[in-house]
């Protein structure tokens, strides 16, 4: 069977143009036809045809915005401002700084790409759920990370502002096959400061994890040291490490969810309008005829109309003003990205070649939402800079580096205009302001060994013209003509 479904936004909006060009393609036998906007959900004649429709039924719509619009670009919206959130803030690997050469050659070890990557999807996950948690763990005497989902855990903080957590209740499920059928297990976990409980949920009641207990006991740390001796130990503290996108844990979707479903409404309503709005209206005088339908047809198929001898027939242009619509739009779009603290690479306003005080403003949106996140995260490294001493003392019994100061260093990937900032730097050398390390650094074009290459071109022309000099020298001396 052949279905059409027409969708036009309003009562007084005409479904004949949707009905007419999918009767020009098929012969439909049975319609359904809405007259209600893409952004509501409530759409009786949309579920009433897909309750209706069997295997082998063919549904038919003049495009696919008929039936819905606005998830895609909700996702889209949110997906490229947290992107851009993350690439900018986590485009290199952080820096962590020691003045200790011992503990420096640990931690680059502990934070190395893998970390990097984790790192970027704990950022991600705290943008979409407002918090990310990291769980440290020790597998075979080696520190490693894992990401918890957020909506598996129940914190317990101690304090009202959410710094200190008291314990935490973990709630997940695990698929696992009993024979040749998939079956589905809910686990339960209670991280304490000393250890760690285990138990399945099953029929309203806690038993005890036997298998996980069995393999991974409750204890947090399992040292195994060289002469066989095997020792569990606590870390002493809660082994959850929050990374919060702000201080009152909210998400991105939270912030400017209500602004985009504004912005998808309009889309959605400026769409229907056009589609359902006709190019051109037909004004007809003394039609020779009775069914309007048919004159559609004939002026359609054969580019004629018939009228009595009186008749007349002349066609309106229909021009609908879009000017409200695209000034509320942008209006929108540009709330949007200081509400989402992002970047709108939208350059009119700015030119082709955006200048440093232009790509400033551009970015302050962005700056300001990654100083919240970069401050959290902060807080973050070091609740786990804890964990990572205590691995460090313990397991690695590579020395006690408690109390030992260091530096986390987010490196932030901004536009630059490099043009703009080459002539800065070269007035900087006129004037002697900058030293000669600030100004490489500061070039967008040098390299991290620049300094070293510099030095060794400059070097080897040293040696050059020292050869050249004792060249000249040793033929004076032995009389010959200098001039040669």
């Amino acid at each position: 069977m052949n279905i059409g479904y027409v969708r036009v936004s309003t009562v007084e909006q005409n479904e004949e143009r949707q009905l007419r060009a999918i009767e020009e393609k098929v012969n439909i036998d049975k319609w359904y036809i809405e007259k209600v906007s893409a952004k509501d959900t409530n759409r009786p004649k949309l579920q009433e045809m897909l309750d209706y429709v069997r295997e082998g039924d063919k549904v038919y719509i003049k495009d696919f915005s008929r039936l819905a619009r606005s998830t895609k670009d909700l996702l889209e919206i949110i997906e490229y401002l947290e992107e851009k959130k993350v690439s900018y803030l986590l485009s290199e690997k952080i820096d962590v700084q020691t003045e200790n050469d011992s503990y420096t050659k640990v931690l680059d070890e502990i934070f190395n790409n893998g970390f990097h990557k984790l790192l970027k999807n704990i950022m991600t996950e705290s943008i979409n759920k407002g918090i990310a948690w990291v769980y440290p763990y020790i597998e075979n005497n080696k520190l490693k990370f894992q990401k918890l989902n957020s909506s598996e855990i129940i914190p317990l903080w101690k304090d009202n502002d959410h710094t200190r957590l008291d314990g935490a209740i973990r709630v997940y499920e695990q698929e696992y096959y009993e024979g040749d059928t998939l079956k589905t297990i809910t686990r339960v976990e209670f991280y304490t400061e000393d250890r760690i409980k285990r138990w399945i949920l099953k029929d309203n009641k806690l038993i005890p994890d036997i298998d996980m207990i069995e393999q991974f006991g409750e204890s947090y740390i399992n040292v195994e040291y060289a002469d066989g001796e095997s020792k569990g130990l606590s870390w002493g503290k809660v082994p959850l490490i929050y990374f919060k996108y702000n201080d009152l844990e909210q998400p991105l979707l939270l912030m400017i969810g209500s602004l985009i479903d504004d912005y998808n409404m309009q889309r959605s309503l400026n769409s229907d309008m056009i589609l359902d709005t006709p190019n051109n209206i037909i004004h007809v005088r003394n039609y020779d005829g009775e069914n309007p339908g048919e004159f559609r047809k004939n002026l359609s198929t054969y580019r004629i109309g018939f009228t009595s001898d009186d008749g007349d027939m002349k066609s309106m242009d229909v021009t609908i003003n879009t000017e409200a619509y695209e000034k509320h739009i942008k209006t929108t779009r540009k709330d949007i990205f200081e509400f989402g603290g992002g970047v709108d690479t939208d350059f009119d306003s700015f030119g082709n070649s955006p200048s440093g005080i232009a790509l400033e403003i551009l970015y302050q949106d962005l700056d300001l939402d990654c100083n919240e996140i970069e401050t959290e995260f902060q807080s973050s490294l070091e609740y786990l800079m804890y964990f990572i001493n205590l691995y460090i003392l313990e397991v690695l019994q590579a020395g006690d580096f408690e109390g030992e100061p260091f530096e986390f260093i987010f490196t932030r990937n901004k536009l630059n205009n490099e043009s703009e900032i080459i002539k800065d730097l070269n007035e900087s050398i006129k004037h002697g302001t900058l030293s000669k390390q600030t100004i490489t650094e500061r070039h967008p074009y040098a390299a991290t060994d620049e300094l070293e290459r510099i030095e060794e071109e400059s070097k080897s022309l040293d040696d050059e013209m020292d050869q050249y000099i004792h060249d000249l020298e040793s033929r004076t001396l032995d009389g010959g003509d200098i001039d040669g």
